[in-house]
């Protein structure tokens, strides 16, 4: 009985790992591409290309406009940026992370509208948007999370205990992260956990009870609000979890899988942007 348990769960497991399938590539227009957003409001993807170091303020970012089949619709859309990376829309308004600042972008019109400052800023990374318009941006570097409201900014939380925060997704009433795990310089060897963060009482709960890895990007399933899409930059593995444990489903990437895009619907995609190899990936979801 026991022999036949684990046929079927190796069975099992293969499955999951093949059920993935890669549907395009796209290496035209990016250069160290950190971020792919899906816009519901365009049906597009929106693709932030850093072009140089992480935290040098050369202006020379931009972002670009893809198809859902990986066809690039404007190269350079929106240019002038630094080190652009996580990006969050609502309504025709596009939240984008640059280093030191979150620029407001109408993204109808294709116009920066602001560039808002971020005290002591180090490394902006992901931004997410709540259901009443108020945008958290993680600064990975000094393992903070900001809140801005009425394009004013504030630390929302901070300290060590937050571990370097990167990937942000807001479910309900929580702000769920995906941690780097703690560092200054990105050259530590520890690895971060899976949490959430009440948006009112900023109590924590972890949601991996060991660390996952290096965590970049976090998507939800659509399907199951307890099974996330992580990528671990370090590893570039893409996989999920649920309920806090990986649940053999699993890309294998090389190193550089930055901040994914989930594209739900009747067939869901997930974006991978590969910063070390300038391309974007597209799987089909089962």
């Amino acid at each position: 009985m026991k022999r036949i348990f684990k046929i079927a769960l190796l069975l099992s497991t293969t499955l999951a790992f093949a059920e993935a399938k890669q549907s395009w590539i796209a290496s035209e227009s990016f250069s160290a591409p950190e971020s792919v957003y899906y816009d519901p409001a365009t049906n597009l993807l929106f693709v932030s290309s850093i072009h140089g170091e992480g935290t040098a303020q050369d202006g020379q970012g931009w972002i670009s406009k893809v198809s859902l089949d990986g066809k690039v619709t404007e190269a350079q859309w929106i240019t002038g940026l630094n080190a652009p990376k996580g990006m969050r829309s609502q309504g025709n308004l596009l939240y984008v992370s640059d280093i030191d600042h979150v620029v407001k972008i109408d993204a109808k019109q294709g116009k920066i509208l602001k560039r808002i400052p971020i005290k002591g800023a180090k490394f902006l990374n992901d931004v997410a948007i709540d259901a009443s318009g108020a945008v958290y941006v993680s600064d990975t570097l000094t393992s903070s999370i900001h809140i801005i409201k009425n394009d004013t900014a504030k630390i929302f939380v901070s300290g060590e205990e937050w571990e370097s925060p990167n990937g942000l997704l807001v479910q309900g009433e929580e702000l769920i992260v995906a941690a780097w795990g703690l560092t200054k310089d990105f050259n530590n060897k520890t690895s971060g956990k899976l949490y959430a963060i009440n948006l009112k009482t900023l109590k924590r709960t972890n949601l991996s009870s060991k660390s996952l890895g290096n965590l970049d990007g976090l998507e939800a399933d659509p399907k199951n609000a307890k099974r996330f899409y992580l990528s671990d930059w370090v590893t570039g593995e893409i996989f999920s979890v649920i309920n806090g444990k990986r649940d053999g489903w699993s890309i294998k990437l090389p190193q550089g899988s930055a901040d994914i895009a989930l594209v739900s619907g009747e067939k869901s995609i997930l974006v991978v942007p590969q910063m070390t190899k300038n391309n974007i990936r597209a799987y089909r979801l089962p």
